[in-house]
């Protein structure tokens, strides 16, 4: 068999399209997306509980900032 016969006969486009893949390879997961998909799914009313617990929070450290400089406090 010779490179001519190889090419005319669709190896050379087999060569090229192993040759990109080896060059740039596509990480495709669709396990490790619906799994994601399925954990937000499952977290969502936990995530949006943590984000109302992390905006008191960071009023509470801003009310607290604000006492301690009004008071003169070195710590800051």
């Amino acid at each position: 068999m010779t490179i001519q016969e190889i090419l005319a006969g669709g190896g050379g486009l087999l060569l090229i399209l192993m040759t990109l893949v080896q060059i740039a390879p596509v990480k495709i997961n669709p396990w490790s997306a619906l799994a994601k998909a399925i954990g937000k799914a499952i977290n969502a009313d936990i995530s949006k509980r943590l984000d109302e617990i992390e905006k008191k929070l960071d009023s509470h450290i801003k009310t607290d900032d604000q006492g301690r400089l009004a008071s003169g406090d070195p710590s800051l």
